[in-house]
């Protein structure tokens, strides 16, 4: 990969970019995870108070 640019300088900043955009992700992965599982929390409650009724 290193081989790809003019110098060692530029491979280092691209690199530091994709890991910078690599944890943006995981973030957002996580968040949304977060959010599938409030959501069937949600739903689950949803349906037991339904059959409670």
């Amino acid at each position: 990969m290193i081989w790809m640019f003019e110098n060692k300088k530029e491979a280092i900043k691209m690199g530091k970019k994709a890991i910078k955009k690599g944890k943006e992700n995981f973030n957002m992965d996580l968040y949304a995870k977060q959010w599938e599982e409030v959501i069937e929390e949600a739903v689950k409650r949803k349906l037991q108070n339904e059959i409670q009724q």
